[in-house]
């Protein structure tokens, strides 16, 4: 018996008010879906809506007035890197109970608890953090060690949908990989509807041979949707499947990006694309040069154009720069065998340590949270999840494994590279909440950071030394990095605000004198002077070290670098502390980084 019907049927027979959603999430989602959620339920507010991640598909459900309740680890745009969404930020505002306080890695702990019919499942990822609350959490003993051991509740959306390449008409559906949840939240469901690229025959399927994919027991409804992933793409690996990849409609998103700044804009942009239209008429509206387009860049992607070597580097590159050059030492120094790529700035950073390391013949590997691992980046495209990229991969994984295992507590040589919004000087870290409260994107997967971590924080106005939102508790290195508001090299935005040690404190002249000495080969001699000078002041502490051991080779623990922004009436206050300071010296040697 056939399980092909359409689209709006599909949804019509599953979904019912008071549902849980899940968009399964491989390396996309089913868009076409979750439109004709929108439809169907517009102005409703009746659905819940769980997820790894929030992203465009959940901005356009809110705004159609779908959703009553939202529970994710990410919540807003993802490309070009990681934003806010004022939609979704407002839907959390207005749902007191909602809970954006996971992480992609407990998200699919629940919902793989959820599919072995576990009642819960242990995890070391949220408690002890600001992640942690009493709803779907507690401490248990453990009955082997009688230590309180966190655990959280199991999930069961009751419906999921996903999209493939290619199904069955008995609803069989071939997954390609990377599937960064291991589509947990289908096996979980109680109900799935599988959204496909192409709808063969059970014995067509058959002849494709052995595929990583979901049984047609556990599928409920088929449903053929060319382009069902638009605006992100679809990866193909083989192509006896005819099916072709495309690639991530990059203006399309941008363009979503910049309406979820702005509810109003948004809901008028619903109105027309998704409340105007059905799929088919929608893939018109986008024009098949379009989609012909899409499927070209999948295979044969265009290349942006270098930025000006002429140009002055923006602090984010200068930011990037310092933590590439981080990596490259633990790298050379055989401290790092793999550098965990998160999303945003960071993996710019890592992507360059490994191109370097690479030029050098020290081996070393790229891993990215969703699965890929051992990948290298395309040169011109700065977006982390690109088809380019995947396709470079050694192995293709999954959170469970790039999170759980290989960057997690019990990682090897691995040293991660991520962004957020706020880290303070102890290593607590902070991409949740701004200090009034408000919503910023989420954890996302930063909380299962690995022992040994370079992270770039960028302010985008957000007072960088408020009380951070999760504390590292694993973290044994901390490097970190400022980006916008902030150089690295001492401008007037910016200083050194803390540089510890386990057993006391180092001057902070000689943190300073270590960032001045990265401006070497730039001239910046101002930049130095005011590195001293903003440092010098505390020379005298009666805690100091001597610069000497910054240098030393057996040190034995190491430091924690965080610049913080200041004020001009704050700057000046310090400065005013003492009379004296120490002469500015040449820097000798070009290592940017504090050990």
């Amino acid at each position: 018996m056939t399980k092909v019907t359409s689209l709006s049927n599909a949804v019509r027979a599953t979904v019912n008010p008071g549902d849980t959603l899940v968009f399964a999430f491989t390396h996309n989602r089913s868009h076409a879906a979750a439109f004709e959620v929108a439809r169907q339920f517009r102005d409703k507010r009746c659905l819940k809506l769980v997820a790894t991640g929030l992203l465009e598909y959940a901005s356009i459900l809110s705004a159609a007035g779908a959703i009553s309740h939202l529970e994710s680890a990410f919540a807003g745009a993802t490309y070009p890197a990681p934003a806010p969404s004022r939609e979704l930020q407002n839907a959390y505002a207005g749902e007191p109970d909602s809970d954006p306080d996971w992480t992609n890695l407990t998200m699919t702990l629940r919902l793989m608890a959820g599919a072995m019919g576990w009642p819960f499942v242990p995890t070391n990822s949220l408690a002890g953090s600001g992640l942690w609350r009493e709803q779907s959490r507690a401490l248990i003993d453990d009955p082997f060690t009688g230590k309180k051991t966190p655990v959280i509740a199991a999930l069961n959306p009751d419906v999921a949908f996903l999209h493939v390449a290619v199904a069955d008409t008995l609803g069989n559906a071939v997954v390609h990989a990377p599937d960064a949840e291991e589509s947990w939240g289908v096996f979980a469901a109680k109900r799935v509807v599988v959204t496909a690229e192409r709808v063969v025959t059970p014995e067509e399927f058959r002849a494709l041979g052995p595929r990583t994919g979901i049984p047609g027991s556990r599928v409920d409804h088929v449903v053929l949707a060319p382009f069902g992933a638009h605006p992100q793409g679809q990866f193909v690996w083989s192509p006896e499947e005819g099916v072709a990849s495309y690639a991530e409609d990059y203006a399309f998103r941008l363009n979503l990006r910049n309406l979820g700044r702005d509810p109003n804009a948004l809901r008028a942009w619903v109105e027309d694309w998704v409340f105007g239209t059905d799929h088919d008429s929608y893939l018109v509206r986008l024009g098949l040069e379009r989609l012909g387009e899409l499927r070209n860049a999948a295979i044969n992607p265009a290349v942006g154009a270098p930025a000006d070597p002429a140009l002055e580097a923006s602090p984010e590159e200068r930011a990037a720069v310092l933590a590439m050059r981080i990596a490259e030492r633990e790298v050379r120094a055989g401290r790092a065998d793999s550098l965990f790529a998160g999303i945003g700035l960071a993996h710019l950073a890592a992507w360059a340590a490994e191109t370097r390391c690479r030029a050098a013949g020290v081996a070393t590997s790229l891993i990215a949270e969703t699965g890929m691992i051992g990948f290298r980046p395309i040169l011109g495209d700065p977006y982390l999840f690109n088809r380019p990229n995947a396709a470079s991969s050694l192995f293709h994984s999954s959170f469970l494994r790039t999170l759980g295992v290989l960057a997690g507590s019990k990682a090897r040589s691995c040293l991660a590279m991520l962004a957020a919004g706020q880290i303070d000087a102890h290593g607590n870290i902070n991409s949740s909440r701004t200090a009034k409260g408000q919503l910023i994107v989420g954890s996302g997967g930063a909380s299962r950071a690995c022992r040994r971590m370079v992270r770039t924080a960028r302010s985008d106005g957000l007072r960088v030394w408020r009380p951070c939102s999760t504390p590292v508790k694993a973290l044994s290195r901390l490097h970190a990095v400022r980006g916008r508001n902030a150089s690295c090299i001492g401008d007037r935005h910016s200083s050194v605000t803390r540089v510890s040690r386990r057993s006391g404190m180092i001057p902070r002249y000689a943190a300073a004198r270590r960032i001045r000495d990265s401006a070497r080969s730039s001239d910046r001699w101002v930049a130095w002077r005011r590195s001293i000078r903003r440092a010098s002041v505390f020379r005298n502490s009666p805690r100091r070290r001597t610069a000497a051991v910054m240098s030393s080779p057996n040190r034995s623990a190491p430091n924690r670098v965080c610049l913080r922004r200041t004020s001009r009436s704050d700057r000046k206050a310090r400065l005013e502390q003492t009379n004296t300071r120490l002469p500015a010296q040449k820097p000798s040697g070009s290592d940017l980084s504090v050990e």
